[in-house]
């Protein structure tokens, strides 16, 4: 569940489903996250939109990894547009493996003409 300022989103309100499916073999490591977005701040419920992610991700053997990020936006399930009014983005990504703080860098492409140019991103975390 999400409350975002209007000044980042149309909507709201909203929440996700966002199961993260994975499987390691070795070094390399797949992951998959199928994740459903609702938007609460409709007058009615809306069908849910597909954001699909996936990333494959080497582990060096040295306390990180290194690997490529897939994210789309296909829109919404019953309606899901052409290609051309999806996003779809790729990624080149660093992450911190084995310690306390969990770290994800990211530098990414936008795949279509929706999608933006040139994107880097950050996910920073603590384990308790």
């Amino acid at each position: 569940l999400s409350r975002i300022p209007h000044l980042f989103e149309s909507a709201a309100w909203g929440g996700e489903i966002r199961p993260i499916l994975g499987y390691t073999w070795n070094s390399l490591t797949m992951l998959m996250n199928p994740i459903l977005e609702f938007d609460f701040s409709s007058p009615f419920l809306t069908t849910p939109e597909f954001s699909p992610c996936f990333k494959f991700q080497y582990d060096t053997g040295h306390h990180y990894g290194l690997g490529l990020e897939y994210y789309a936006g296909l829109g919404v399930l019953d309606q899901v547009p052409g290609v051309t009014s999806q996003e779809h983005y790729l990624f080149a990504a660093y992450d911190l493996l084995g310690q306390p703080l969990e770290l994800n860098v990211g530098i990414g492409k936008g795949l279509t003409d929706l999608a933006n140019s040139w994107v880097a991103k950050a996910i920073i975390g603590f384990e308790l």
